[in-house]
């Protein structure tokens, strides 16, 4: 970083005459600034530059816009007040059915979120084993099992969300209406227990056929007096993912 004060500048012509040599002459064109401003030289910037003259093409609005220039301009951050802050490890949510083939994996899902504080795995046989290999994972979420119907009761306590995967799959030769013979008891049943449990809870229903067990929560809910539409939900994302699947197989 160099000081370079300058106390005259001209811009001049220069002449060239064959016995003479070279000569500038002034033009007249000349320009001055009492305050020093920042300019880059080279590759080196040189903090103070003082240009000086008795008279300034520019004139005082001028050196004041050119001087501006070389300031850098802070602009304030700008703060939404309304960006949405997800807050981890607040929400308590509850499987039912988690021993089975979607709720399993749909347990290691949940268990991976940071959004979840505490994870209450629930069916009617085999659920200690799923719930000691989830809680292995390493994410603060806690994870209990709770097994047989006299445990239904402590699994939705203080839940905040309840996901229903329980009942049996579609078998070859079965029709809708076999399963639905079999998984609609299983869904009012559980439902029953999620409204006099953890009625505020939201209602997520897996098992098939969707489009009408969850038809089936929404009267039992109605008849305990807890029905909130916005809160009650048919996922049909495992039949959307099975549907690319067999599209994409069927192009290839």
């Amino acid at each position: 970083m160099t000081s370079t004060a300058v106390t005259a500048a001209s811009i001049g012509s220069v002449c060239a005459q064959p016995s003479l040599g070279a000569r500038s002459k002034p033009s007249g064109l000349s320009f001055s600034c009492s305050k020093t401003i920042n300019v880059f030289s080279g590759l080196k910037a040189s903090s103070s530059v003082v240009i000086e003259a008795d008279t300034s093409f520019l004139g005082k609005e001028g050196v004041a816009s050119l001087q501006a220039s070389f300031v850098p301009k802070i602009r304030p951050k700008q703060v939404f007040a309304n960006q949405l802050q997800p807050q981890a490890s607040t929400f308590k949510v509850a499987v039912l059915g988690a021993a089975g083939g979607i709720g399993q994996p749909l347990g290691l899902l949940i268990k991976m979120s940071p959004l979840v504080s505490a994870l209450h795995l629930y069916d009617i046989a085999n659920v200690k084993g799923v719930a000691a290999d989830l809680s292995h994972c390493n994410t603060p979420a806690k994870v209990l099992d709770f097994t047989g119907q006299s445990e239904l009761a402590n699994c939705l306590k203080g839940v905040d969300v309840v996901v229903i995967p329980a009942g049996v799959p579609r078998k070859p030769g079965m029709t809708r209406d076999d399963l639905f013979n079999i998984n609609a008891g299983i869904v009012k049943t559980l439902v029953e227990a999620v409204a006099d449990n953890c009625p505020d809870a939201f209602i997520h229903i897996i098992s098939n056929p969707v489009n009408s067990t969850v038809p089936i929560a929404a009267e039992v809910l109605k008849q305990k007096g807890v029905y909130n539409p916005k809160k009650l939900f048919g996922v049909t994302t495992l039949d959307v993912v099975r549907a690319n699947a067999l599209l994409l197989k069927g192009r290839t």
